[in-house]
């Protein structure tokens, strides 16, 4: 007669309460604890231990059966609970390095950080980053692989964005180009020329829409061609899975508040989607989202495609995402397989400090408070400092004495947009930019305070003071035109007050400067392809030269009239210097030479339509605005890239 061990149905019974418990901890986690068990059950007991029981033929077989029953059923159990489980997407992150001893790098941030673009079938990184030699080009880096590689001929490379096949990268080269190249080799192609450049988006039926700069967003056929207008003003479009639709960051300041927005392709009105500090993308998890960026946070809002509308409340993604800086752009991406790619933030970008240099660009001292300052003039006598202090989304001008070290309020409405601040040649009168009951102004105001506000003139489009005349009886100044981008005109604060356009033509021109001597006119221009700085007779404009050799920006005169400086480029421009002497009619200009890396940032979509540095009279110092946390020796934040990363989240997603 056989017999089994009486504690067997004790350790059968064990087993299937260990497989049961809801205690994760308590329950048996592993087929081969099972196995094990189960041995130990069914073993021939030694005689000091056995409690023999008779048991019939046929109950033997009864229970052995039970037994074989069980086991397949729980080995089964387990099989399938694996099997769910490793067919369960699983979360995982990495991080993403820059280049060895280089930088990512984006224009228009005041750090180095990233502009990291997921392909959308999730296999291929692309970035911009800075190499040791201090080269920026245009890199990727697949999923799967551990260094990133550059692209070649992707110089000086901005804001990528993807073909919807993954094949190809579209990305600007500042001014003037908007690019694309093959992923998998071949040298760059030329879409269309272009002013602007933060950001672009491409359809499956190839239409790529971008930022034109001041035309606002464009649209052109991915083979190339003429581009031509969308939407009058918009930042880092994004297409949404139709090809019919677009998405895009837009600015109301002081009006209507900034955020994402959308429009047809074939026309109609735009409409605000939510408030936002970046612009958005589509993501068809879950039943389809747009992600944005609100306060470094990256927020998910469920949004329908066939009404065009949000629905819910949006839900945090992941904090402490790149965005903003320059306005609108997002430093993150979504691929259509589940990857999320983004750059991590670092805080403060927008908490600058304007400080005194030397002419190697050698730190003097500080001046007043930390703050958001976009565009600044010194007074005539180098004792004053207006700027223009960005907050929310206008601002306001504020005044610096620089001996007390005081720190005043001239203005007192930012939502009016008070900005780009000029003395007056006398330092009585300071002149700025407002924008009031829908209308773009000139307005102008006594230094000291004592005295009301009073309009010079009022535009649809914006318009920004530049400069006034030697003489003090003009003002020049930056009209933007949707058609020509920027034009330069001429505002006479006696007589008719008629305007008179100087520089109107299919190029920019813009930051017109009167000379000490009243006689000349520098301002820059991307006549030649890529912005230089250029002079010309004053009021008349017959001749005209050329000043800086490559690339120049913002032009600035030494008091006495003898010298010129310039930035070469917008963000981290180098500080550069012409000598120049006039004789009648004639004017001369030597060769340019580099003073020092001005660590200046741009912190507008417009490019920087005001000025961004001040000499002193004497043209040894230097004011300029820099961040206050500007360490470009430090490691750069890191690109994170997230794999199924809407899996964890589903505990957070709203009721439909």
């Amino acid at each position: 007669m056989e017999c089994v061990r009486a504690g067997g149905a004790t350790h059968i019974r064990t087993i299937v309460r260990g497989c049961l418990t809801k205690d994760r901890k308590a329950r048996i986690a592993d087929i081969s604890t099972v196995r094990f068990v189960m041995h130990d059950a069914f073993a021939v007991p030694d005689a000091a231990s056995a409690r023999i029981a008779p048991v019939g033929r046929g109950s033997d077989l009864s229970w052995k059966l039970a037994v074989v029953l069980f086991l397949v059923t729980t080995v089964a159990g387990f099989a399938v609970a694996y099997v769910a489980r490793s067919a369960r997407p699983m979360v995982s992150r990495f991080a993403v390095l820059p280049p060895e001893k280089g930088l990512f790098v984006n224009t228009g941030s005041a750090f180095p950080v990233a502009s990291p673009m997921i392909s959308p079938d999730g296999r291929t990184l692309a970035f911009t980053a800075r190499d040791a030699a201090g080269k920026v080009s245009l890199w990727i880096r697949p999923i799967d692989a551990l260094t990133p590689q550059p692209l070649a001929g992707t110089e000086n490379a901005a804001y990528p964005f993807w073909s919807p096949d993954s094949r190809f990268i579209g990305y600007f080269v500042e001014p003037t180009k908007l690019m694309k190249i093959a992923v998998n080799g071949g040298p760059p192609q030329t879409v269309c020329a272009q002013v602007g450049g933060r950001g672009g988006t491409w359809s499956h039926d190839g239409v790529i829409v971008f930022n034109g700069g001041q035309a606002g967003l464009l649209r052109v056929s991915s083979a190339g061609g003429q581009p031509s207008p969308l939407v009058a003003r918009g930042l880092f479009p994004s297409f949404l899975p139709d090809g019919r639709h677009v998405l895009y960051y837009r600015n109301f300041s002081g009006q209507e508040g900034s955020g994402v927005y959308l429009s047809a392709l074939d026309g109609g009105e735009s409409k605000r989607l939510v408030e936002a500090d970046s612009g958005a993308v589509f993501t068809a998890y879950g039943g389809g989202y747009l992600l944005f960026v609100r306060q470094d946070v990256l927020l998910a809002q469920r949004f329908i495609l066939n009404t065009l509308m949000l629905s819910g409340e949006p839900f945090p993604v992941v904090e402490r995402v790149q965005a903003g800086a320059p306005l609108g752009h997002f430093g993150f991406s979504v691929s259509d397989t589940g990857v999320l790619a983004y750059g991590v933030s670092v805080r403060g970008t927008d908490e600058l400090q304007i400080v005194w240099v030397d002419r190697q660009g050698k730190l003097i001292n500080t001046v007043g408070p930390v703050q958001n300052v976009r565009g600044l003039d010194l007074s005539p006598d180098g004792k004053r400092v207006a700027a223009h202090r960005h907050d929310a989304q206008g601002g306001d001008i504020w005044l610096t004495e620089l001996t007390r070290g005081t720190t005043t309020r001239l203005t007192f409405d930012a939502s009016q947009e008070n900005n780009s601040p000029i003395w007056s040649p006398d330092g009585s009168r300071i002149a700025f930019g407002s924008l009031r009951n829908g209308k773009y102004g000139l307005y102008q105001k006594p230094a000291n305070g004592a005295g009301d506000e009073e309009r010079l003139t009022e535009s649809d489009r914006r318009i920004l003071p530049m400069n006034w005349s030697a003489d003090g009886l003009s003002i020049v100044y930056t009209q933007m035109d949707p058609k020509t981008g920027a034009d330069v005109w001429q505002l006479p604060l006696t007589g008719d007050h008629k305007l008179m356009p100087l520089l109107q033509s299919p190029f920019s021109e813009s930051h017109p400067q009167v000379s000490p001597d009243g006689k000349w006119l520098a301002y820059f221009s991307n006549e030649t392809g890529q912005y230089e700085v250029y002079v010309q007779p004053f009021p008349s404009g017959a001749g005209k030269w050329q000043v800086s050799l490559n690339g120049g920006q913002f032009p600035r005169w030494r008091r006495d009239g003898r010298e010129l400086f310039y930035m070469d480029r917008v963000t981290n421009g180098k500080l550069m210097s012409v000598d120049v002497r006039s004789n009648g009619s004639e004017f001369e200009a030597g060769t340019p030479r580099e003073l020092f890396e001005s660590m200046y940032i741009n912190l507008s979509h417009g490019g920087g339509q005001y000025h961004t540095f001040a000499v002193s009279p004497d043209g040894q110092r230097f004011l300029i605005p820099r961040p206050i946390a500007r360490d470009t020796d430090r490691a750069t934040p890191p690109i994170v890239v997230v794999l199924n990363w809407f899996d964890e989240l589903k505990a957070r997603v709203p009721a439909k």
